[in-house]
């Protein structure tokens, strides 16, 4: 079993927990499970990774072994893999740094990413009120249906609230199988009207010819009582603050705007369980269309590198009748990997997700113990000035008052190394 994450010494089956290695209380982990290559790569195709429900098989096992954690979230989410992989083995999850490969052909240059699906869980120190059973996860692939296609033409599929009504059809006379967790929008890679819903390596390019289908992902717990929730969501999109060009992109509010308005909604909101919140991609070419971010055809990967801008989705749940729940009040942090070493190109290097973990997470939220961790959050981002490169950010989203900790309760970042550029190159 291959793992990796903030529960480990080392990434092997053999999972213990050093505790000294911490100067903080620590009752919030997180664990990765990671596909292994099944098929190596060749000159003329890519490797091939295990499915994405062999990764739950496997965190399920992890939990049955385990059974003193309970799971608070699941995230899917991508790195990038090596040019070459060999049967056996497997990408590093903590890495921040995602690999763009730069091909220059003709005078047009060409960037890719070759991503590779994970697993995280977010666990926690099960209370003592908490039965001792090993919590379990499962997950239900809700698909787009197919509404045109034709043999010279793109199929187009129904929209994403479409797809969550012909969800809750589905179990409308039937209970939900256990407790949902959270929702995520997923991209996959598409082969005109063929896909594989669990497939776990995929590649993402700076063309505008790339196929893709988003794609509902419900995360739940299998024990416990069944339940009769429905889902559902609610999309907050950014106005444009100025419109581009035949060259250039539109300009938009910045998250933190949209998350105001988001803030201002769900605190209104009683009548709902809010799962969690996720940022998704939508292609800049939908940005005056009226319901882009409900057609599949506008919806772009969370790696997406052709112009887009960002929605922020609510995911939640509700059940008949008249439960009540008591209002979010939403806030939210940033925490972006810090920077090792500094090269003059685009090849800087950035700290790793345990590192980043550690050093200003973990503190953050411990310092504020107040707030209730609604979910996390991977965001891929483009740094300034690093224009060809892209690494993961985290958003936290809480419910309650977070504060700023003193700098001395945070880790401190280390002054990155400087590598000067070799005077046997040139830099054109």
């Amino acid at each position: 079993m291959t793992t990796s994450g903030l529960l480990f010494k080392d990434s092997t089956a053999r999972i213990s927990f050093n505790r000294e290695e911490f100067n903080i209380a620590m009752d919030r982990f997180y664990i990765d499970f990671v596909p292994i290559c099944t098929q190596s790569s060749k000159i003329f195709s890519s490797p091939k990774f295990e499915d994405f429900r062999e990764l739950v098989k496997k965190a399920n096992q992890w939990l049955t072994e385990n059974d003193h954690y309970a799971v608070d979230q699941c995230e899917t989410f991508g790195v990038t893999r090596d040019s070459k992989v060999d049967i056996g083995t497997a990408v590093n999850s903590q890495s921040t740094k995602f690999n763009v490969n730069e091909i220059s052909h003709s005078g047009y240059v060409k960037y890719d990413l070759d991503i590779v699906y994970c697993l995280r869980l977010y666990v926690r120190f099960k209370t003592n009120n908490e039965p001792m059973d090993s919590n379990h996860i499962s997950y239900i692939n809700a698909i787009p249906e197919m509404i045109t296609s034709g043999c010279c033409t793109e199929p187009k599929f129904e929209s994403f609230n479409k797809t969550m009504q012909n969800f809750n059809e589905s179990l409308k006379d039937s209970f939900f199988p256990g407790k949902i967790l959270n929702m995520e929008n997923i991209s996959i890679p598409r082969d005109g009207h063929h896909y594989n819903e669990d497939r776990t390596g995929f590649q993402e390019d700076n063309s505008s010819t790339e196929h893709k289908l988003s794609i509902l992902r419900v995360y739940f717990l299998q024990q416990g009582q069944s339940s009769r929730e429905s889902i559902g969501c609610k999309d907050f999109i950014p106005s444009i603050t100025k419109v581009g060009g035949c060259c250039s992109s539109n300009d938009y509010e910045t998250d933190e705007v949209v998350l105001v308005k988001v803030r201002n909604w769900v605190k209104s909101q009683t009548g709902i369980r809010i799962t969690n919140i996720q940022t998704i991609n939508v292609d800049d070419r939908g940005a005056l269309k009226t319901g882009a971010s409900q057609k599949c055809e506008y919806i772009k990967s969370k790696y997406a590198l052709t112009p887009h801008f960002r929605i922020i989705r609510v995911f939640y749940a509700s059940e008949p009748g008249s439960c009540t729940y008591k209002p979010i009040n939403l806030t939210w942090r940033n925490f972006t990997p810090a920077i090792t070493v500094n090269k003059p190109t685009n090849s800087d290097e950035y700290e790793t997700f345990d590192l980043l973990y550690k050093r200003e997470i973990l503190p953050f939220i411990n310092y504020n113990s107040n707030a209730k961790v609604i979910n996390f959050e991977i965001i891929p981002i483009f740094p300034p000035t690093k224009y060809v490169t892209l690494i993961s950010s985290v958003r936290i989203y809480f419910h309650g008052t977070i504060q700023e900790p003193p700098a001395i309760v945070l880790g401190n970042v280390q002054h990155p190394k400087e590598v000067e550029t070799s005077k046997n190159c040139n830099i054109l």
